[in-house]
């Protein structure tokens, strides 16, 4: 997605989640054809899906969003003492690293 690729996934909810509408999708053997035929057909819906594929990549899939997501998720889970210690750790950690 990152890359700007046109995406054509089987059709289930973690592929619809991931990809969202940016992407054509098949459950079967002869959709996926049929899809293909479609999408190799005219470069228009695949220059679309390479736009939508690249906006929803930097929306939801950057490692920065990612990872703040994982901290957020861990730190829920600690005591609220510890809390403070590692959101300090984490800053210095990032501090030192843009330098």
């Amino acid at each position: 997605m990152g890359a700007g690729s046109a995406i054509l996934a089987h059709d289930n909810a973690f592929n619809k989640w991931v990809a969202g509408d940016g992407a054509r999708y098949f459950s079967s053997e002869e959709d996926c054809g049929a899809q293909l035929d479609l999408l190799l057909q005219s470069d228009a819906p695949l220059e679309e899906m390479r736009m939508r594929n690249v906006q929803r990549f930097r929306q939801n899939f950057t490692w920065e969003k990612v990872l703040m997501e994982y901290e957020q998720l861990l730190l829920s889970w600690l005591p609220e003492s510890g809390r403070h210690t590692v959101a300090n750790e984490v800053e210095n950690y990032l501090a030192v690293r843009k330098q």
